[in-house]
């Protein structure tokens, strides 16, 4: 016979299952960058998360659990529904960087991607990373080898959210 504490986790736990079902495929999340297998991915001001399919940078996206919509083929314009309108402008757009892991496990500098999301290869242990705005900014430093990450990225439901 089952607890009312057991059967109340029995019941969280079907959910959480359920809405992982619903949800696009993402990966599980990760604290640490240094722990993910494929690509770290971060979107500054909305988390970050592991890739494990990554041929491009936009596939990149969609496994580390973030919704991505273009103006035009291969032109972002939104991550998670941000900004409120779909425009890329000057001073409004996702700029787009990457930053290669080094040989003691932490990450070097972000660099400006010289290639568009739907162009770009990214290789397993790297980082890609997102930032809105004039394209004048990198996402913040990832943190050394070891310690934790910015907020990772949850499982979405089937609603993106």
């Amino acid at each position: 016979m089952m607890t009312g504490r057991r059967v109340g986790a029995a019941l969280a736990a079907a959910a959480l299952i359920g809405v992982a079902a619903a949800g696009p495929a993402a990966a599980a999340p990760t604290q640490d960058p240094a722990s993910c297998a494929g690509v770290w991915v971060v979107v500054e001001g909305q988390g970050a998360g592991c890739a494990s399919g990554y041929s491009t940078g936009q596939e990149a996206l969609a496994s580390a659990g973030f919704a991505t919509q273009d103006s035009s083929p291969g032109l972002l314009c939104r991550i998670d529904e941000q900004p409120q309108t779909c425009s890329v402008t000057p001073s409004g757009y996702w700029s787009y960087w990457q930053a290669t892991r080094d040989t003691s496990g932490g990450f070097g500098a972000w660099t400006y991607s010289q290639l568009g999301y739907t162009t770009s290869h990214p290789q397993a242990g790297n980082a890609e990373g997102w930032v809105f705005g004039d394209g004048s900014q990198p996402p913040a430093p990832l943190p050394a080898t070891g310690t934790a990450a910015t907020k990772p990225r949850s499982i979405q439901t089937a609603n993106g959210r």
